[in-house]
């Protein structure tokens, strides 16, 4: 008499019967800054990050929380809501500066990215958002094990210091005042002109006057709870994710923006793989039911 298969999940203990589940997860993109001082650089946003990982024998029934991150935007005005998922509001709003774009994650329960802060050991993956671009600056990436920092993208006006990158125990400082970087949710300067920070793991931080922000750090490492395994197959990218938004030269002065919007995030979900369903930016929680 033959005995039953019995699946092992990546902890090499009993799990589910079901299928395998593989996220690709791309993190939204950093609005664009401006060209307030007319210096005719640019000031692109950072690109969204790239998270990959594989969940093994999935029991079914399992229910997934899907969250997809806005693209940042050039905004001014510190009424304007920070981008859903974590990307943070420009500095203090006198100017034109570009918001972070949002994280995209899932999640084995409900609720934004920041939510989740006493509950991180539900958090399965995590693409970071790309910082904003500051006045004739730009933002830094998104994803990777930590956030790009704004210097590091390229060029800063006047060589000031950016924002710095999420990590994957503390988001980008606050040394220019406003909000450091957290869980879940990129930070902002106090600084005119400047970007905000990506969300993310941890969330990007804004930087000097005119300055872009910092990206917010991905994350893999979900070890596995109840009657989920670990997850495996990792890959986590600076960048890779949707595009940040752009923006080079135009024209001087304070109330203009002369770019385009970070783009949207987006999560593709592969069962046994093959492409099963792809998640779109909605500004809400979406479901996978296995």
């Amino acid at each position: 008499m033959s005995l039953p298969h019995i699946f092992l999940n990546a902890r090499g203990m009993p799990g589910g019967d079901g299928p395998g589940i593989r996220f690709k997860v791309f993190g939204a993109g950093g609005g664009c800054g401006s060209n307030y001082s007319n210096y005719n650089n640019p000031h692109h946003g950072g690109d969204g990050g790239l998270a990959d990982g594989t969940l093994l024998a999935i029991p079914t029934g399992t229910v997934f929380y899907i969250v997809v991150g806005q693209g940042g935007v050039s905004q001014i005005g510190t009424g304007m809501p920070a981008r859903y998922n974590g990307g943070a509001q420009q500095g203090n709003g006198s100017y034109y500066g570009g918001s972070g774009g949002g994280a995209s994650h899932v999640a084995t329960s409900t609720g934004i990215l920041s939510s989740l802060s006493s509950n991180q050991g539900l958090v399965i993956i995590v693409a970071g958002g790309g910082g904003g671009g500051g006045n004739s600056s730009v933002g830094g990436a998104g994803g990777g094990t930590t956030g790009q920092d704004a210097n590091s993208a390229g060029g800063q006006f006047v060589n000031r210091q950016g924002g710095y990158g999420g990590t994957q125990s503390s988001g980008g400082n606050a040394n220019y005042g406003g909000i450091a970087g957290a869980f879940g949710i990129g930070g902002h300067s106090s600084q005119n002109l400047s970007g905000g920070g990506g969300g993310g793991w941890y969330g990007g931080g804004g930087g000097d006057n005119s300055t872009g922000a910092g990206g917010g750090s991905g994350y893999t490492g979900f070890t596995g709870t109840g009657s989920l395994p670990a997850l495996s197959s990792t890959s986590m990218t600076l960048g890779g994710g949707s595009q940040g938004g752009q923006g080079q030269g135009g024209p001087y002065g304070g109330n203009q923006s002369s770019g385009t919007p970070g783009t949207n995030g987006k999560i593709e979900v592969y069962r046994d793989g093959a492409l099963d369903t792809t998640f779109n930016y909605t500004g809400g929680v979406q479901t996978f039911v296995v």
